[in-house]
């Protein structure tokens, strides 16, 4: 676990006693960006290294529930909407992102996939 006093960007968060108010969805941010296997998202060019990946772990009571977002669903959000750094003892990085900065869901079965080892490479190549 990184020592939370050597990242001075961060503010501390205990994710289990924090709720996300309004249009707020709490993301665990991971650390590299990984590939979908199995199925393809295109992005233009104006988009390629300016993504983040992480999962959902809290929804704001305010995001609209039209746009499916649930707790554990996999997203891709977007590097420069000025989203909050947080870090979490347990969790680790904690993105707070307002949730029209989402842009994609990534597939179920994508994901199980790239969790089972069956490979990891970059969005870019």
């Amino acid at each position: 676990m990184i020592d939370s006093a050597r990242l001075p960007d961060y503010a501390p968060i205990d994710i289990e006693r924090a709720r996300p108010i309004g249009t707020k969805v709490y993301v665990k941010w991971e650390l590299k960006n990984r590939n979908l296997l199995g199925g393809k998202l295109i992005l233009p060019d104006s988009h390629r290294g300016q993504q983040y990946t992480g999962t959902v772990m809290k929804l704001g009571l305010d995001v609209p529930m039209k746009y499916g977002l649930k707790d554990g669903d996999r997203v891709l959000f977007e590097q420069f909407s000025g989203f909050e750094k947080m870090w979490d003892e347990k969790s680790g990085r904690i993105a707070i992102v307002e949730y029209f900065n989402i842009f994609a869901v990534i597939p179920e079965r994508c994901t199980s996939r790239i969790e089972a080892g069956e490979g990891e490479y970059n969005y870019d190549a």
